[in-house]
């Protein structure tokens, strides 16, 4: 496939999501459903039909699979720590008096640990929405079951940062006067997290053998594994159509202005893809010709590059580039999801996690504009992705 159609299809996935997200705005802005019924229906998709669908997915894991996504939470920490120092960088840069082409903005003066917050963490959940027409259209990935592997194992500890780490960036905004007091620690939300039991309770499943025969189908508890897969297949539309609900209602903030705005979203939704794609191009060269790899002399077909032997110009035309993996396991699915977890825009979680109502209007203002222009920006990087990982 090349990579017109690579893009086109791209762009119809990411089309698809935007349609229902779109039908979710129009739910709140002709008043159809309420701001209490969207926050109800949500607890309903967290606290309920997102585990159902992690408990029934997580369930087929066998031990190869947990042997080769490790590198899944490792390149989380690392997705964290680049967005943090590109949010550190880009507050800096906010802040500088610049003389006659601009003085600090009101955001890098009230909202610098928002900022730095908004660039590290993304919304690591929003690949489990798109895998379904990705993978339709692009089969040699991998299954639906594989992919929500993926993904829940990368954003486990996405969860865990957001609710300390991003949690505390948020506190130190002086948006607010009054701060939250009286929070759960974060290792009770770890333990208490519907979803992060559901998804240990079907890996537990997965890896015990004996647990596994009871929930097959025809087992004894086989309809409770086919009540939950039900349930969980409905679960993604629904979170689609309320993230379009969360969005439709506000688009600004008194408290941070545009050009901070524009620039954060610049920052998430098109520096930090290209850099996490060239943190993932250099964990995939091996070490064997590391330097030639890297200036694409792999895709000359008059030069082959290969430390172990100098004299090697004028040779067959060198192996595809993804032959070699390096520290990165022979898995498509695995390499997809750590390259589209570096193009999501900020969790929505994170108004959640902000300490007071003009922390969380502030962080509500830029994740609008960043989710209506991660549409474009997304369906650009799952093209290039698509074409890194499967050519």
């Amino acid at each position: 496939m090349g990579f017109v159609q690579v893009l086109w299809a791209a762009i119809s996935t990411v089309l698809s999501t935007a349609g229902v997200i779109g039908m979710g705005a129009a739910l709140i802005r002709r008043g159809w459903v309420g701001p209490a019924a969207v926050k109800e229906w949500s607890k309903t998709v967290t606290g309920f039909m997102l585990p159902c669908f992690l408990f029934s997915n997580m369930s087929s894991t066998t031990l190869d699979q947990l042997q080769a996504g490790w590198v899944l939470p490792v390149f989380c920490v690392v997705h964290i720590m680049i967005g943090m120092l590109l949010g550190t960088v880009t507050s800096m840069l906010l802040r500088a008096d610049w003389g006659s082409l601009g003085s600090p903005t009101t955001a890098a003066r009230s909202f610098s640990g928002g900022i730095v917050a908004m660039s590290g963490f993304g919304n690591a959940s929003l690949g489990l929405s798109m895998m379904p027409a990705i993978i339709a259209g692009n089969p040699a990935l991998g299954t639906k079951e594989h992919a929500a592997f993926c993904v829940t194992l990368y954003a486990v500890l996405n969860k865990v940062g957001i609710w300390s780490v991003a949690a505390e960036l948020l506190s130190s905004c002086k948006l607010d006067e009054e701060k939250r007091l009286g929070q759960p620690s974060i290792v009770v939300k770890m333990l208490t997290e519907p979803v992060n039991v559901a998804a240990a309770a079907g890996l537990a499943v997965g890896l015990t053998p004996p647990l596994k025969a009871l929930f097959v189908s025809g087992a004894p508890l086989g309809w409770a594994m086919n009540s939950c897969k039900t349930v969980g297949t409905a679960c993604f539309p629904l979170m689609t159509l309320l993230l379009g609900c969360n969005l439709a209602q506000g688009t600004s903030s008194d408290r941070v202005d545009m050009p901070s705005v524009g620039v954060v979203t610049i920052v998430r939704l098109v520096v930090f893809p290209f850099v996490c794609l060239g943190v993932s191009r250099f964990c995939m060269v091996s070490r064997r010709g590391t330097v030639c790899r890297l200036l694409g002399a792999n895709r000359l077909a008059s030069v082959h590059c290969d430390t172990e032997r100098p004299n090697t110009r004028h040779l067959p035309s060198p192996p595809p580039p993804m032959q070699a993996k390096g520290w990165l396991p022979d898995d498509p699915m695995i390499q997809f999801v750590i390259l589209l977890e570096g193009c999501v825009p900020t969790a929505m979680t994170m108004g959640m996690a902000a300490p007071g109502p003009n922390t969380q209007k502030a962080v509500s203002a830029m994740l609008f504009w960043q989710y209506i222009f991660s549409g474009f920006t997304m369906a650009v990087f799952i093209a290039i992705f698509l074409d890194e990982v499967l050519s």
